[in-house]
């Protein structure tokens, strides 16, 4: 007969088994989770979340991002939904660069429309550099195959996607909302028991907060019920080429050579009457393919068409970074103060022009005349006088400098000079003479 177990021991042994099933049944549970997570981040090619990453927002920079195949530059978003049973919240910010904002955004609108979904907003600023913010809402089922599409309207400048699982915060939702639920209704069989006035208003007024608190819960689950239903794309259209700019430098050499030696020295200054080059360089420091350059110089009585190409050609199309030489052989008779103005039109990959600003850039220089021989001009005896004003000066210092610690000798001598020469009869009487 085997022995009976104490009534509290039983308990004890019985409380063990229970909580290994409960533990057991945890760890299959975290086992689930992390089956839908792996399933969740294929090879972390999309931008739903990994066991380790949280949200799983996934920016074009990550390592993970798949390189696009064909030109548009637009990044493989691969975004599989499935019936997991978890609330996902889909979001995806991204910048395309285009020929046309408005063309663009009509292309976009389509697309979106073709595969279920609607245009939920929208902001344009037009010229001179048009910018168009899309909001669209579409089913999470065609969320990758819409990434992908609009990415094809134009260059992908930028892109972000992100995934977050909210069924936690849903799961809270609705059991808040089923207790504040079944109070209110406590309170309001309470309040049609109420006799006496003051409990009535107690009442009500608890009442009132408590139908205020149900009705916030439930906006803010229907919220999110709004958003796991249809998932968001903002779409941020610019001008392809937005920023046209050109900077411009003059220098220049003494002689004529066709512009050999371009660019030259930054200090315009030659010899009267001497031959010159006056060099201009030109660089499109924009983000944008730049024509028909226009160069314009008043003092020194210049056009585009009376200069040299020393690098690069004028009438072709100069892209960002690139660089254009141009020169111009001039005879200095005289000091002028001038000033050079540029301009060119943008043009797109097809050479066709960009409506909007034109790039343009102006600079101020001085070409000096410096007489070689000759009577000097007043200027320059003036110049002369106020150097030489200022070299004495100098020395005038310098010697004094070196006098004055010597200063005290020929004081000293005088002095003694005063005492050994004075008259004896003048002197003070000398109290020991009787």
């Amino acid at each position: 007969m085997s022995p009976s177990v104490p009534p509290r021991r039983r308990s004890v042994v019985v409380a063990i088994l229970l909580l290994t099933l409960v533990v057991a049944a945890c760890t299959g549970a975290d086992g689930d989770f992390e089956t839908i997570g792996n399933e969740l981040s294929t090879d972390g090619a999309n931008g739903a979340p990994t066991p380790d990453q949280g949200s799983g927002e996934r920016t074009d920079g990550d390592d993970a991002a798949e390189e696009p195949d064909d030109d548009t530059g637009a990044q493989a978003t691969l975004v599989q939904v499935a019936d997991l049973g978890r609330e996902i919240i889909f979001t995806a910010a991204m910048t395309v660069a285009v020929a046309d904002v408005t063309e663009a955004g009509d292309e976009a609108t389509q697309i979106i429309d073709g595969l279920g979904g609607f245009l939920f907003g929208q902001k344009t600023d037009g010229s001179p550099n048009a910018v168009s913010v899309l909001t669209f809402k579409i089913a999470p089922e065609g969320f990758d195959e819409a990434l992908d599409r609009i990415g094809s309207v134009g260059e992908v400048r930028s892109q972000k996607v992100s995934a977050e699982d909210v069924t936690e915060r849903v799961v809270d939702l609705q059991s808040q909302i089923t207790t504040a639920a079944a109070s209110v209704e406590r309170l309001r069989a309470l309040l049609g028991e109420a006799g006496d006035i003051k409990t009535i208003i107690d009442l009500e007024a608890e009442l009132l907060s408590r139908e205020t608190l149900l009705e916030g819960l439930r906006g803010q689950l229907r919220t999110i019920e709004d958003h796991v239903a249809m998932a968001t794309i903002v779409v941020t259209l610019t001008e392809a080429a937005s920023d046209p700019k050109i900077a411009v430098d003059v220098t220049g050499y003494e002689g004529h050579d066709s512009g050999s030696l371009c660019p030259g020295a930054e200090d315009l200054v030659f010899d009267s009457g001497s031959d010159a080059t006056i060099c201009f360089s030109i660089l499109n420091t924009g983000d944008t393919n730049l024509a028909s350059f226009e160069l314009r110089d008043p003092g020194l009585d210049l056009e585009i068409g009376d200069l040299v190409a020393v690098v690069g050609d004028p009438g072709d199309v100069l892209e960002p970074g690139e660089s254009l030489v141009l020169a111009a052989e001039v005879e200095v008779e005289r000091t002028l103060r001038t000033q050079t103005s540029v301009s060119a039109q943008p043009v797109d990959e097809n050479g066709e022009e960009i409506s909007g600003r034109m790039a343009t850039a102006t600079i101020p220089s001085r070409v000096e005349s410096i007489e070689e021989d000759g009577i000097p001009s007043f200027t320059e005896g003036l110049q002369a006088s106020w150097q030489w004003l200022v070299s004495l000066g100098e020395y005038v210092l310098v010697a004094a400098g070196a006098v004055i610690p010597f200063i005290w000798i020929p004081i000293a001598l005088f002095l003694a000079l005063r005492w050994w020469g004075r008259d004896p009869e003048t002197a003070p009487p000398d109290p020991d003479h009787t």
